[in-house]
């Protein structure tokens, strides 16, 4: 299967490449970004549009949790070792951290200027976040708490 975020439509795309058919997830506003959670085999859709996440359980291709995250997310990323997701809002300046077992958010962190993309260093305990502005690049430590 493959995952798409159908901006136009706010909608999630999952494709069957083997029977080339289409299913759809109604998700937030203008959905950019998705990521996979393999240990519990939920997909996150960042809504731009509406500074939310869409939690959708990919067994049954239903929503099961909305979280409101920071201004216009934009990236997502799942750290499996400790079961956490982490978005990236672009204009809140700020990474959010999302609990995958409870699908709650856990905290937001400061994240520099603008962070736009970032990796995850899940033995360190590290969110390295690209910005557009400065800093370049900022290291968050996620193994100390986040402010809710």
């Amino acid at each position: 299967m493959l995952y798409l975020g159908h901006t136009g439509t706010d909608n999630i795309v999952e494709l069957n490449v083997q029977t080339r058919t289409v299913h759809t997830v109604l998700v937030g506003s203008f959905p950019c970004a998705v990521a996979i959670n393999p240990r519990t085999q939920m997909l996150y859709a960042v809504n731009y549009g509406s500074a939310t996440v869409s939690a959708i359980n990919l067994a049954t291709n239903k929503v099961v949790a909305t979280l409101v995250v920071g201004d216009h997310p934009q990236a997502v990323a799942v750290d499996a070792l400790h079961n956490r997701i982490y978005v990236a809002n672009v204009h809140g300046d700020s990474i959010t951290a999302i609990n995958g077992e409870t699908n709650k958010v856990i905290g937001t962190y400061s994240a520099g200027k603008n962070p736009y993309a970032f990796a995850i260093d899940p033995t360190a305990e590290r969110v390295y976040a690209a910005n557009f502005g400065q800093p370049a690049v900022t290291v968050v430590n996620v193994s100390q708490a986040a402010a809710h």
